[in-house]
């Protein structure tokens, strides 16, 4: 029952519009001798390319800054924007939401069709992108506030205090819902609703003495201060769902949580430097972070750079070479951010499973900071009358107290459990080329920054030897897709080793030779880390006239497509993709892809090597033209016309793999919406 022809019509035409973009902007600012003020207010509206994807949003913003005696100086910044956003695209399952991965599907079974096929009704017909376009969908919003209050007693020339207060507040309410197969093989499908409200609220509080003195040649900086950061993050989690062909409805999942932490430091630093001869910075922080649960953790972070000058140009004079730089440095950060929520779980139901209490929390609270210990070493030179500008600079770093999960067997009970034992070495090279000149009618600027970098696992601790280490994010259907392995890099693709297609089966390398395929014959399939990635940008002014463009690129590096265990799968009800015309069949005994049998015997759907395709990629982002024109006197007023993503050069079937994971992993695709080349005119106008 499997369409062998796909319908001809066109999607794009369907489910994709002309975007429009519309920013307007009030802004006021002045002041005198002592204060000064800025205030802007801002409403925005974009209709996105997909259809039924809107985003407005809005804010005001206040600077105010006031010097009320020689002794003493106040300062106050304050923000609040808001937005509300309608989307079609369930962001973290793009598989089982995303139009437009259907619509380069094949197109659903016609009702006519399935009419004599009981067990599939119910089934092809949701899979029509236009269900997901027209649905009505529940808006996300989302609320952010920023304030603050600066103040500074200036005790003499040179000497002063400063205290700054922050508070940084955020609320989020999303709405999203997505479909997936379920009940007994595949006969039914479940819509689910989500809806996640969360809340963060971090204060800040920094005091600080200051010295500072600029005596000739030399000048000096050196504070002493206190920081502490106290952070509150509650979360909210409902995932509820209605099962086909009828009206039985569910809570999936319900968590609640709540997250405190306060980091409390004392710090010291201190810049010197010496006329054209060197600079000289250090710094040491001491950190304590108060947990909510668990033993409060402590440390100390010291850090030191240098730069000398081998040769730096004089006032006046003129050199092809101009001058060169030295640079060393070695540090180790504080803590990182740790916004671990604690979920308490409750009502937890599964289809087919009932209900599963449970209220163990999901936070850890033996958890350790991850610390970084980073070397550089460089050059800066500068040509041309400083004009140019080139610098390249050596690193290397080691990251210690690196999270993974393992899975142990506790009580004949496969339990998964948080290790902060790992270690990871990276290094490489960064460069960065820039020129700048302004000529009397013409000016060019260009700039060019390239990375080149290796990372891999040392271990993953002596209670760790001969394990394989995972991350939550990327798990399928209860099996790793990334890995921490020693050796390796971290986030490596797990799967099985594909050789090929026999009689309409993938063949998977038996690694053990036991003549079984199984757990124990998988193996490091990819590595999501380009070898090198690189960035290009540059422009030209001649009178009234601007040209600018913006390119980037990698090379080496894999992408994990995860989506093509569904649209290139061999049973199961979900729709295909167009490559699937090239099947093996009997008919077809020449196929290079897997046939396609509803039971899927061999288990051809596993994630295995053959979905693994190279990341490498070049990438024109934008080219802009733009003309300033007269038509109010003492106004600028700009028009322009600006294309992006207009040129692209990469093998990767699923789009423009320009996309990254987050925490350890990258390079993982579960089906996004490709990138579409845009045109875009404008007209901006300054009163």
């Amino acid at each position: 029952h499997f369409p062998e022809n796909p319908s001809e019509k066109n999607w794009d035409n369907e489910i994709v519009r002309t975007g429009i973009t519309v920013n307007n902007t009030l802004a006021l600012q002045g002041g005198g001798e002592k204060s000064q003020y800025y205030l802007s207010g801002n409403i925005n509206r974009i209709n996105g390319v997909m259809k039924n994807s809107n985003l407005t949003s809005g804010g005001l913003r206040l600077n105010f800054s006031t010097s009320i005696s020689r002794w003493f100086d106040l300062g106050f910044h304050g923000s609040y924007s808001e937005s509300q956003q309608q989307a079609p695209v369930h962001v973290e399952n793009q598989i089982n939401s995303n139009p437009y991965i259907y619509a380069r599907e094949y197109p659903p079974i016609s009702r006519e069709q399935i009419n004599e096929i009981p067990e599939l009704s119910g089934i092809f017909g949701r899979y029509d992108p236009l269900d997901f376009i027209n649905k009505p969908e529940p808006k996300n919003k989302a609320s952010f506030m920023l304030g603050g209050l600066d103040l500074a007693i200036n005790f003499s020339d040179y000497f002063s205090f400063h205290s700054k207060t922050s508070s940084d507040n955020s609320y989020l309410t999303k709405n999203t819902s997505m479909l997936s197969t379920s009940g007994s093989n595949f006969a039914g499908y479940n819509e689910y609703y989500q809806t996640q409200k969360s809340s963060l609220v971090n204060l800040e509080f920094n005091n600080y003495l200051k010295f500072q003195k600029l005596d000739g040649a030399s000048n000096m900086l050196f504070l002493l201060g206190s920081n502490e950061i106290r952070l509150n993050s509650t979360n909210q989690f409902d995932h509820n769902y209605v099962e086909s062909g009828s009206e039985t409805k569910g809570t999936f999942v319900d968590l609640k949580g709540e997250n405190t932490r306060r980091i409390s430091a004392i710090y010291s630093q201190m810049r010197y430097s010496y006329s054209d001869y060197f600079d000289l910075s250090a710094s040491i922080r001491r950190e304590k972070i108060v947990n909510q649960n668990g033993e409060d953790l402590f440390g100390i972070f010291p850090s030191f750079s240098a730069g000398f000058w081998m040769k730096k140009l004089k006032p006046r004079e003129k050199a092809i070479f101009s001058g060169l730089k030295m640079i060393v440095g070695w540090g180790a950060p504080g803590a990182n951010q740790f916004y671990a929520i604690n979920y308490s779980a409750s009502n937890l139901v599964q289809p087919d499973l009932g209900e599963v209490n449970r209220n163990e929390p999901t936070f850890n609270p033996n958890y350790k900071w991850e610390v970084t210990e980073e070397w550089n070493i460089g050059f800066l030179s500068t040509w041309f009358n400083n004009d140019m500008n080139f610098k390249v600079v050596y690193f290397d770093r080691l990251r210690k107290n690196v999270s993974f999960l393992t899975t142990e067997n506790i009580d004949n009970r496969m339990v998964s459990l948080w290790n902060y034992t790992g270690k990871v070495f990276n290094s490489g090279y960064e460069l960065e080329l820039g020129y700048k000149k302004n000529f009397k009618n013409f000016g060019v600027f260009s700039g060019f920054d390239m990375q080149i970098n290796s990372s891999r696992v040392l271990t993953l601790g002596e209670n760790n030897i001969g394990k394989i280490g995972n991350f939550p994010d990327y798990v399928n259907l209860g099996f790793p897709l990334a890995v921490f392995k020693e050796g390796n890099a971290p986030g490596s693709f797990w799967g099985y080793i594909d050789e090929g297609i026999i009689n309409g089966d993938h063949k998977f390398a038996d690694l053990d030779g036991n003549g079984l395929i199984n757990e124990n014959d998988k193996a490091v399939i990819g590595n999501p880390n380009p070898n090198f990635t690189y960035m290009l940008n540059g422009g030209i002014i001649f009178k009234d006239f601007d040209l600018t463009l913006a390119l980037s690129g990698a090379s080496g590096g894999d992408i994990f497509n995860v989506e093509k265990s569904v649209i290139e799968s061999t049973g199961g009800y979900n729709n295909r993709s167009i490559t699937m015309k090239n099947r093996w069949s009997e008919a077809n005994p020449a196929g290079e892809l897997n046939r396609v049998i509803m039971t899927d015997p061999n288990k051809n759907n596993r994630l295995h090597s053959g979905m693994v395709e190279s990341a490498s990629f070049f990438r024109l982002n934008r080219i802009e033209f733009g003309y300033n024109i007269a038509i109010i006197k003492d106004y600028k007023t700009r028009a322009y016309l600006s294309a992006y993503d207009v040129l692209r050069k990469n093998s990767y079937s699923g789009g423009l793999p320009v996309f990254n994971g987050i925490n350890n992993n990258r390079g993982i695709d579960y089906g996004i919406t490709p990138l579409f080349s845009t045109v875009m005119v404008g007209l901006e106008i300054d009163f």
